[in-house]
């Protein structure tokens, strides 16, 4: 086994930065140490009712959102609870997504405890003593929102439950409004917090989950993570621009984000152009790794049927809108339980459907992370093509990286169900992963608009004391509208860059190991291995190697040529000085 080590060049702006935001953080949260080491100890059960029992994308933005504090989530249905799944629980979730029947031993499940209880949407009343301080009418309309006396924000029309409360000393965090009638959203009475609506949305969520912050009471910094991330650099990306960007934030000091797809597929004649046939931009990219980027794995060509490489969903057959069930070459149609004639059927049909789905992600992340390592770049996370992937996508992903960048698709019916949350999080269905939101957008080209999307998002995300401010840029737009994106975010009060290589984010494949820490990456290659198990791992080496012979070779037998040259020019003057000689003696 072979170990490379790789260390990035730090700019002492970036340095200061840093500490000046560690003593910020210290300074405004006395005793955050401790809280911080109390998050080991938080265990959350989310209990929810649904209309089919299945978890929905709500209660998976509430896992996002309950994320933030801890990775011990169990997410579980009002149906199949029982009172032993709350032992060592600190804090119990009920989320009624819909009016229904809640077994009696739910109630006595909150009866009995005594931690921090919350409780969302419909059946409260179903719930014990523990919500008896407000009472439910119907739903009604909101079009404000405010937290505690704060400022109050519009929104685009809302419906929540209408909360009538019932003892005095209940505490109303977050109220809402419509035209100027006050709805209390959020409450607390001692132990127990409610939340008056049966979903979770984007007006919803950094509202949630700033006041989560109190429930939890984990202090926060009041600094907003940010990055900026360069999106879709394949093998037949045009190198002039994006190392402009990459140049101007090296300047600057800023670590930064490449979104990396390790070979472009021609769609039309099937060719696979790997970064090694592109030698211009890939000694790019290892100096850009080198002066402040950091490597995300993008997906392995970027598509899955006939779209080109960018353009494509590789991990999601969005023609049928399902999860990958087939080679790209075959025709598929998607099935539903009512095609089957029994259960079991349908079970077995699920079974091949995810077998082939594991198999097909496994090989490519495996293909992807080989790949870029034998050229010299070291992937520390992972985004897949258009955020699109099934749940059991990222326990397959969960496997390879320990972190996760973009947004996170909520639902295995239907793609476009994705959102961020608003701060970094460890949801359950991640299996582990910490998640780096997107959450400010891109820049489309010839879009004069753009900007002001950004700025709107950031207005959003300053609601969460410690909401991460974070886009992503496709260099061939030019490096003008990157300098006003860059300028934006430059502007937003009390950020501090991600740097991926300073986390401890990590990578790996049974022969692989990528590991960061304090600015540098270790990189751990079992070549004696990946020689039986991948040996197209060595393509990019022995491509590279042979490149490196030619031009030896080249460089000799220039050296042999103009050292014959050398020599019968010599030889000429020489002989013309003898014969000269000759003639004078004669």
């Amino acid at each position: 086994m072979v170990k490379h080590r790789f260390k990035k060049v730090s700019s002492l702006r970036q340095v200061l930065l840093i500490t000046l935001a560690v003593i910020l953080w210290l300074t405004s949260n006395p005793g955050i140490a401790s809280a911080e080491n109390d998050r080991d100890h938080i265990k959350v059960l989310i209990i929810y009712t649904t209309p089919d029992g299945q978890v929905t994308q709500h209660q998976r933005m509430l896992d996002m959102l309950v994320g933030h504090f801890t990775k011990d989530i169990t997410v579980m249905s009002s149906e199949s609870v029982v009172e032993r799944d709350v032992e060592g629980v600190t804090h119990l979730f009920y989320f009624g997504e819909v009016k229904g029947v809640v077994p009696s031993r739910v109630q006595s499940i909150f009866d009995r405890f005594n931690g921090h209880k919350f409780a969302m949407g419909h059946n409260t009343s179903k719930l014990g003593d523990s919500f008896n301080f407000f009472e439910t009418e119907e739903s009604c309309q909101i079009d404000e929102l405010q937290i505690g006396e704060g400022e109050k924000v519009l929104i685009d029309s809302k419906m929540i439950q209408h909360v009538i409360l019932k003892k005095p000393d209940t505490r109303v965090w977050i109220s809402a409004s419509h035209k100027g009638n006050p709805i209390p959203l959020y409450i607390q009475n001692e132990k127990s917090f409610y939340f008056a609506t049966p979903y979770i949305d984007n007006i919803f969520s950094p509202y949630l989950a700033e006041v989560l912050h109190d429930f939890f009471q984990v202090p926060h910094t009041h600094l907003h993570p940010a990055y900026l991330r360069l999106e879709d650099i394949h093998p037949m990306v045009d190198p002039e621009e994006l190392e402009k960007i990459a140049d101007l934030l090296s300047e600057k000091g800023i670590p930064y984000m490449i979104s990396v797809v390790p070979v472009y597929r021609n769609p039309e004649t099937q060719r696979e152009i790997h970064l090694s046939d592109s030698p211009k931009l890939l000694n790019l990219l290892k100096k850009m790794q080198k002066e402040g980027g950091s490597i995300i794995m993008h997906g392995y060509t970027h598509q899955y049927r006939d779209d080109e490489t960018g353009e494509g969903f590789e991990f999601w057959d969005v023609e049928n809108n399902m999860p990958i069930s087939a080679p790209a070459t075959e025709e598929v149609t998607k099935k539903e339980e009512s095609d089957f004639d029994s259960e079991e059927e349908y079970e077995e049909y699920v079974n091949k459907v995810k077998e082939f789905e594991t198999d097909y992600i496994s090989t490519k992340i495996e293909k992807g992370i080989h790949d870029l390592v034998s050229n010299g770049l070291y992937p520390l996370a992972f985004e897949p093509p258009h955020y699109t992937m099934s749940q059991n996508g990222y326990g397959i992903v969960s496997n390879y990286f320990s972190t996760y960048v973009g947004q996170l698709q909520l639902s295995d019916e239907d793609w476009r169900i994705m959102n961020p949350s608003p701060s970094i999080s460890s949801p359950s269905f991640l299996n582990g992963m910490t998640f780096l939101p997107e959450t400010l957008g891109y820049i489309p080209p010839d879009d004069p608009e753009a900007i002001e999307r950004v700025k709107s998002a950031v207005e959003s995300q300053q609601i969460v004391r410690d909401g991460v401010m974070a886009a992503f840029y496709h260099p061939f737009i030019g490096v003008e509208p990157f300098k006003e994106l860059m300028a934006t975010m430059e502007t937003i009060p009390d950020i501090y860059w991600i740097d991926l290589k300073e986390q401890g984010d990590a990578a790996q494949t049974d022969h692989i190991r990528i590991a960061s820490s304090d600015g540098r990456v270790d990189v751990d290659v079992d070549y004696g291995q990946l020689l039986f198990s991948s040996p197209e791992f060595y393509k990019p080496l022995v491509k590279n190697g042979a490149n490196t012979t030619l031009w030896i070779i080249g460089a000799l037998s220039m050296m042999m040529v103009t050292l014959f040259f050398i020599y019968i020019y010599t030889f000429s003057r020489k002989r013309k000085r003898m014969e000269a000689s000759s003639h004078d003696h004669s």
